[in-house]
This record gives C-alpha cells, structure tokens and sequence, in this order.
C-alpha cells in the first residue's frame, strides 16, 4: 500500500520499536505495530499534527488498500 519494500519497512519499524516509538503485539505469526500508549503526550499531539497536515500520506495507501481488497475479493 505504502509502496516501499518489504525489508525495508521492516527494517524501519525495527527502528520505531527500538526507540520505544511503536509497541507490537503477536498473534501466532503475525505482529501488529501500534503506537505505544506511554509515549509522552507531546509526542502523540505531535504526530496528530502531522497526519492532520499531511492527509495524503494516510489517504493514497488507503486507496490502494481499498483497490487491492476489491481486487481480491473478485479474484476469489
């Protein structure tokens, strides 16, 4: 959706998790990232902030999210 590899974003919430930005929690294989709930709370209004200016970067992967679902679901 975001259009990056996949090692890479590995690589890059590896590196959201180590600076304590991003908790996970595991379900058998899979990983779910979520912003970790004891960040202080300038952090997290800072981040609101941000998504709040910059609408596209959540939007345009959403969009290609939504595509990708229709195109499943078709295929299936």
């Amino acid at each position: 959706a975001i259009e990056v590899s996949q090692p890479k974003v590995s690589r890059h919430l590896a590196l959201l998790r180590e600076c304590q930005l991003l908790s996970t929690t595991r379900q058998g294989q899979q990983v779910f990232y979520h912003l970790n709930p004891l960040l202080p709370e300038w952090v997290a209004q800072t981040l609101s902030t941000t998504r709040v200016a910059n609408p596209s970067y959540i939007n345009q992967p959403l969009v290609r999210i939504r595509e990708q679902d229709k195109t499943n679901l078709v295929n299936e």
